[in-house]
């Protein structure tokens, strides 16, 4: 598991975690500086262990998706996917509970 993090066509500063089968599975906003990027993967890091800071929605289409949110509410990050089934939702906020707290940094 790991934190791709990369530069956009905007110039903005990006992350998204990303599984061993290079599967994305959670992506970040747009940052104008790479401190700031940083720091929202360590707000990741630090929020995902509790399921209480998932929302947990589904769209317009009918899929299933997710934010991460800090305790204040702000949205972090944004699931990279919709996804089918709740199963599958859930499925993703089990593995970002269970590894995002110890899953690396690595450029794209």
């Amino acid at each position: 598991m790991k934190y791709n993090i990369f530069t956009g066509k905007d110039e903005q500063f990006y992350f998204r975690f990303t599984t061993d089968a290079n599967e994305n599975v959670l992506k970040s906003e747009g940052y104008a500086a790479a401190a700031s990027r940083n720091n929202g993967i360590e707000s990741v890091k630090k929020h995902s262990e509790n399921e209480a800071n998932y929302e947990k929605l589904v769209n317009n289409a009918g899929k299933f998706t997710f934010n991460v949110k800090a305790r204040n509410g702000q949205v972090i990050a944004t699931s990279s996917k919709s996804f089918d089934t709740e199963a599958d939702r859930d499925a993703a906020i089990a593995l970002l509970v269970s590894q995002a707290k110890d899953a690396v940094e690595a450029p794209e």
